[in-house]
């Protein structure tokens, strides 16, 4: 009830002061300053042998600030806030991006500051767009700085980005490797990450584009916690790691504007300095179908499996299937959305299939 009444309170204040910071954002964007702000309430049941737990919590409120300051230069900031969520980043308002972008040319750009490593599709997939109200299993724990609390998949460093051609672009990151807002220190610097996009369009039979991507990252680790990217591992070698992971990342998306499909797989290792400890591998990937249905339905089926240590078959082996639908219900992406997850595991199953309704609103912008 406590979290309720904070959802609640919150959400009836925003909605109070929406028209001002509106009327400040239709300002500010005469100065190249544009403005976003939304949030997202969430009502999650699991049903367990017994019986069925539910919570009701704010899953996200965002404020962005992205704009020009020349010609060459722009930024993007924002933060976050959310409660109820049973979650160690829940009541605390948390620095997303805050980066500066400089363009030599269309080919050479640089990004400094604290933002995502180029890595992964779904991950840089906005979560006000995705069709699904999580995201997958494999995006969540094995992207380079995944499942490490506060960072929010953030790090601090800087990137060169570009097109090399019209089809071609790229991005080269050197990060700090210990992920965002903690104290900046060299202890797991540097984490190179680097991405390559290929942007077609093919008749299949109908016009569609398509994004082929590869990326890879490599970091040298000293007491870095990945133990919840890894669920299961030994928590006296994971809990404080020491030595290198290798990660690799292969996605392909095709989208004709009502109908999206989307692969990802994505496999990492990881090897202990320490003599006389095996190496660990991890993988995973998921299939994803959206479709615009009639003008403001959308339908999704995505199918996924995770493998936190291919060496062993146990119950964190996980195949979620998700069926889902969302009502569009304006055009700032403004939806109520509802998931069915069916979670099955190799070994050991239990009940804990998932049914989420989330509603989405934009305050301003988007």
């Amino acid at each position: 009830m406590r979290n309720l009444t904070l959802v609640n309170t919150l959400l009836f204040i925003l909605y109070l002061t929406s028209a001002a910071p509106a009327c400040r954002a239709q300002s500010l964007s005469k100065n190249r300053i544009h403005l976003i702000s939304y949030f997202q309430t969430r009502y999650t049941s699991v049903f367990s042998e017994n019986n069925s737990n539910y919570n009701i919590s704010l899953r996200r409120f965002k404020l962005i600030a992205k704009g020009k300051i020349n010609s060459r230069f722009n930024f993007y900031t924002g933060i976050i806030y959310k409660t109820g969520n049973s979650s160690s980043t829940d009541n605390n308002i948390y620095l997303l991006d805050a980066y500066l972008n400089y363009s030599f040319s269309k080919s050479l750009n640089l990004r400094m500051g604290q933002f995502k490593p180029p890595f992964g599709w779904e991950r840089f997939v906005s979560d006000y767009k995705m069709p699904g109200t999580e995201r997958s299993q494999v995006i969540g724990r094995l992207i380079p700085n995944g499942a490490l609390g506060k960072s929010f998949v953030r790090d601090y460093g800087a990137q060169f980005f570009g097109k090399l051609s019209d089809h071609l672009k790229y991005e080269a990151a050197l990060m700090a490797g210990n992920g965002a807002n903690i104290k900046l220190t060299d202890t797991n610097f540097p984490m190179f990450t680097g991405r390559l996009s290929y942007t077609t369009k093919l008749s299949i039979p109908n016009p569609f584009n398509v994004t082929i991507q590869l990326a890879c990252s490599r970091r040298k680790n000293i007491n870095i916690n990945f133990s919840k990217q890894l669920p299961g591992s030994d928590q006296n070698i994971f809990s404080r790691f020491d030595g290198i992971d290798l990660r690799w990342n292969s996605a392909l998306y095709l989208t004709n504007g009502k109908t999206d499909i989307a692969f990802e797989y994505i496999s990492s290792s990881f090897n202990p300095s320490a003599a006389g400890i095996d190496r660990l591998n991890a993988r995973g990937w998921f299939l994803q179908l959206s479709q615009i249905l009639l003008k403001n339905f959308q339908a999704l089926i995505k199918y996924e499996k995770f493998d936190p240590d291919i060496s062993t078959i146990n119950k964190y082996d996980a195949t979620w299937i998700t069926i889902g639908t969302n009502y569009l219900f304006n055009k700032k992406h403004g939806r109520l959305m509802l998931d069915f997850i069916h979670k099955m595991e190799t070994k050991e199953p239990v009940s804990n299939d998932t049914i989420i309704l989330q509603f989405q609103y934009f305050l301003f912008g988007g």
